[in-house]
Order: C-alpha cells, then structure tokens, then sequence
C-alpha cells in the first residue's frame, strides 16, 4: 500500500497576482487623492484662523484705545466726523504691521468706519481681510469679516 502525502505546493496564479496588485494600485492612488485634498483643506484652515486672529486683534488694539494713533495699526483713529472708507485696500503683513505694497504683504485689508452717533457716541467698524494681497478682496482666494462697535470716550 502507497501513502501519498497531500500536495503541499501551493501557490498564487498569476491572474491572481496581477489583480491584488491593481486593487492595491486603486486604493493608494485613491488615497494619495484624499491626502492631497486635506492638505489644501489644512492650509486653507490655517489661513482663516491667522486672518481671524489678527482682525480681531486689529479691532482689540483699536476699542481699547479708539482715539489714540497707534503705531503699526493699519486701522485710524474712530473719533472722525466723517465716514473712512479707503480707495484702495491697506496691506499688511501677518504681525499686523502696514507694507508698502501688496508683494511684501500677507494680507490685504479693506474697512469702512462709520462715524459716531450723536447720542450713543459709538463708531461700526467693518473690516475685510482677504488673502493673497496681490488678488484684491473681489478675487481672493479667501476673507476675514468682522463687523463690530465701538464706544468713544
């Protein structure tokens, strides 16, 4: 009597190979997608939360002090009789500090204040932060905007 010991030889197909490897090709360049996507999406967060921060800073800088000139504010003194709005945009880098041009800045910056109210002696300010300066607040890639009052001495 022969014994015959089972076929141990087993092994993968061809056929079987070339699939695996496509389904992993799939998958990865699926993924590499996804990547690619939550990077912008991470930059364009990171962007917003700067542009936030500084104009709120910006606001911050000028109710605690809205008659006085402050050095590198881009925003003016609150206490005009007329209403400020500027011809063109004021850019500004990401510490806050006015730049010449919109090639040396991070951020553009539009505003309107509008002038106190007799009774109430309170000034709206609207800023308007936009990224990239170059684009102008119409084409920018994205914008910051905050409206608020605030109470003049």
């Amino acid at each position: 009597m022969i014994l015959r010991l089972p076929n141990r030889n087993h092994a993968f197909s061809l056929v079987e190979v070339v699939l695996a490897v496509g389904i992993f090709a799939f998958v990865a360049v699926a993924l590499i997608g996804l990547f690619s996507f939550g990077l912008k999406l991470n930059r364009e967060s990171v962007d917003e939360m700067e542009a936030t921060a500084l104009a709120q800073a910006m606001l911050n800088a000028r109710k605690a002090a809205p008659t006085n000139s402050l050095p590198n504010c881009a925003l003016p003194r609150l206490d005009q009789a007329a209403e400020i709005l500027p011809s063109s945009p004021v850019y500004i880098s990401a510490d806050g500090s006015s730049q010449p041009s919109a090639t040396d800045a991070r951020f553009g910056l539009v505003y309107r204040i509008a002038p106190r109210s007799s009774p109430s002696s309170v000034s709206s300010v609207y800023l308007c932060l936009f990224w990239p300066s170059a684009a102008g607040a119409n084409k920018a890639q994205g914008r910051c905007e905050l409206i608020s009052t605030v109470a003049l001495p």
